[in-house]
Formats: structure tokens, C-alpha cells, sequence
């Protein structure tokens, strides 16, 4: 298959009542063989535009894309071995599943017999041998879907480049297309670059995952990584569901102990406000925020219930707050509760019961803890 290499690569359209507007901004991304990774955010943050200028469908107006080591700016979108799969499938109506997945090798003027053995190995790889003979308007979306994978799969290309292919599936669908995907990947050995807006997509199916905003990737790295170590206060909460609880507030010394004090978006501290003693590893490497503003985050699992508060550190890490609405999802309960300055959310065991405006005890796992800049988001916490 190949590697793909983005070195320094920027789009930038230009308008007359607005200036250079930069979709893309000096992105350094290596895609290595065989991986499958995903460029996750929200819309507008330039992850089709890039996807598009590596397909060729958009010109560069800086930097460089590589495929192999062969520079791929100059060369003709049809001539750089990459399929793309779009979101709206864009099938031929009058096309059985057959000629669908088979047009593209009729244009390259493969053999019949050719054609022939690549479809039907396709239409088996994809659960699709039973409905070649069917016009797309009698398949289910999951099967159009599939033959759209299958189009571009039957040209055996050195890259496949997906743009947000599972958007127009319900739920139940979409949740089985990205098994179906990472599958599919897997027995292919391909390598494979998806765009979309789902975290929970990024999550379940990239090797890695390169987070973009406002045209800049702001991390690649491991799904999990990503979780458990953001780089910045966007990642924090883009990436999760739900996403990452934040507090603004200042830290305080106190002798050798450290403490978060949540204040008000006025900067004045509440009567009974979160107050929360930093673990001493976090305290040391912070000791330059003494008195400064700070943005607190945790993970709404990592935020326990009814857990012994009497005395020692458990005290000094635990707060009240109350219940403002029960989100029951099944295997799990989400509480959203309230400090009386902050609202945020705290995962509960599906038997957990509460109800609403009751006052409940949390106590924080203090060594899960995250800190931000508030003035450039970077993450403060030690590596």
C-alpha cells in the first residue's frame, strides 16, 4: 500500500470582502502504511478541504503531498491511486450494484474477465453477491453505503480517502458500518484516511486521530492518548461524551498543600465553592500558578459518589452539589449537578438512585485531575 506524507500544507481561498480565508493552515501530517487514520472536528475546521487536496480535488496553495515518496501536487487527480468514498455515495440510479462497482475498472478498460473476478471478490468481501442485479433505489442505506466501499475497493488503490461516508445512516447503522469499516481495514491491509465530525467514530475506528480546528491540527496521536492526555483545553472537550468537565477558578498555597478554588466568571468566590486539594505530584508542577487564574478538568467517571468523607485528603477533595437532571442511558446513569457556579457532569452506576434538587457528596480523583492555561488552553499537567 503506501505512506502518505503532508509537509507544511495550507489552503487559503481568497475573497474580496474578507480577505485570505485560510481553511487549511501549515499542516505537518505523516500517514504510515497500513494505518487508518482519522481527521475528527467540527464542521468548518478544514478536515474535508484537506482530504480533498490529498484526492487532488482541491489545488494547494502551499506545501507538499507525497504518496510513496512520489510528490503528488502537479499529478492529476485519476492518476494519483486513490479512492474516494463521499458522503452522499454518489451512485449511478440507473446502475445495478454490479456496473456500479464495476465503472470505474470499465473506464481504466480492464478485461471483462477481470471486471468479473474483482466485483464478485468485492460483493463477497462486502455481503453484496446477493444484490448485484438491483438498482440502488431498492437498497437499504447500509447497502448503498457498501457499494460506494465497493466501487472504490475493486480498484485495489495504494490509498482510500473517506468523507464523513456513515453521516446519512441512523444510529443502529452507522454503529455497524464502523465495524464493518475497521474490518474491512484490517483484512486489507490498506491504508486508510477518514473524515469526519463524530468523535465517537474517531474514537472507535482510527489507529490514530489527528483533531483539527480552524484549519490546524491541534494533536495526532493514539485514541486513548487523546483521551486520556489532551494537549489543549479543545481536545479536552471535543473529544469524550460526555466531554470533559471544566471549572474556572485560582489555585492557592496553603503551608505545602495546594488548593483549586472555583470562582465565578466575575471572579468572585462563592459561599460553599468547589475546594479541592491538588495531588503533590500536580501541586509541584504548578508551583509557578500560585494566585493566578487556572481552568480545572476532570472526566465525569472520575468524579465518585457517596465515597467516606470524614477526614485526611478525602475531605479536602470532596464538594457538595445538586442534582439538576437524571440522564438514565441503560448501562449507565449521567447526573448533571451544580456547585451553584458550575454545572457538570458525574457518571453514575445505572442503580444509583437520586432525585432532582437533591444535594449529593462527590469526592474528585484528584490524580486524573487536568489543568489549562486559560489564556493560550495549553495543558499544564506534568508528562
Amino acid at each position: 500500500m503506501a505512506r502518505v506524507v503532508i509537509e507544511n500544507l495550507s489552503k487559503v481561498f481568497k475573497t474580496s470582502t474578507k480577505g485570505d480565508i485560510w481553511a487549511v493552515k501549515e499542516v505537518d501530517l505523516v500517514v504510515e502504511d497500513q494505518e487508518f487514520l482519522v481527521l475528527v472536528g467540527p464542521s468548518g475546521c478544514g478536515k474535508s478541504t484537506l482530504l480533498r487536496m490529498i484526492a487532488g480535488l482541491e489545488d494547494v496553495s502551499q506545501g507538499a503531498i507525497s504518496v510513496d515518496g512520489v510528490r503528488m501536487n502537479e499529478v492529476p487527480p485519476g492518476d494519483r491511486d486513490v479512492a474516494m468514498v463521499f458522503q452522499n455515495y454518489a451512485l449511478y440510479p440507473h446502475m445495478t450494484t454490479y456496473e456500479n462497482i464495476a465503472f470505474g475498472l470499465k473506464l481504466r478498460r480492464f478485461s471483462k474477465p477481470e471486471i468479473d473476478t474483482r466485483v464478485r471478490e468485492t460483493a463477497e468481501l462486502l455481503s453484496l453477491s446477493s444484490v448485484l442485479d438491483r438498482l440502488p433505489n431498492t437498497l437499504s442505506g447500509g447497502q448503498r453505503q457498501r457499494v460506494a466501499v465497493g466501487r472504490a475497493i475493486v480498484r485495489k488503490p495504494k490509498v482510500f480517502l473517506f468523507d464523513e461516508p456513515l453521516s446519512n445512516l441512523d444510529a443502529p447503522m452507522r454503529a455497524q458500518m464502523r465495524r464493518e469499516l475497521s474490518k474491512l481495514h484490517a483484512r486489507l491491509a490498506s491504508t486508510m484516511i477518514l473524515v469526519t465530525h463524530d468523535q465517537v467514530e474517531a474514537m472507535t475506528m482510527g489507529d490514530r486521530v489527528a483533531v483539527m480546528k480552524e484549519g490546524v491540527v491541534q494533536q495526532v496521536a493514539a485514541p486513548i492518548t487523546l483521551y486520556n492526555k489532551p494537549v489543549n483545553r479543545f481536545v479536552a472537550e471535543f473529544i469524550g461524551s460526555p466531554p470533559m468537565n471544566l471549572f474556572r477558578g485560582v489555585l492557592r498555597s496553603e503551608g505545602s498543600t495546594v488548593y483549586f478554588h472555583e470562582q465565578s466568571e466575575h471572579d468572585h468566590l462563592p459561599p460553599g465553592r468547589l475546594s479541592v486539594r491538588l495531588d503533590d505530584r500536580m501541586s509541584s508542577s504548578l508551583t509557578g500558578y500560585d494566585g493566578s487564574l487556572i481552568v480545572f478538568g476532570i472526566r465525569s467517571e472520575d468524579i465518585l459518589v457517596n465515597q467516606p468523607t470524614a477526614s485526611g485528603a478525602a475531605i479536602q477533595r470532596t464538594a457538595e452539589c445538586v442534582v439538576e437532571s437524571i440522564e438514565p442511558m441503560g448501562s449507565e446513569t449521567y447526573l448533571s449537578v451544580t456547585t451553584g457556579v458550575h454545572s457538570f457532569i458525574v457518571r453514575v452506576s445505572a442503580n444509583f438512585r437520586t432525585a432532582l434538587q437533591q444535594r449529593i457528596s462527590l469526592t474528585f480523583d484528584m490524580t486524573k485531575a487536568h489543568f489549562f492555561d486559560p489564556a493560550t488552553e495549553g495543558a499544564l499537567n506534568p508528562s
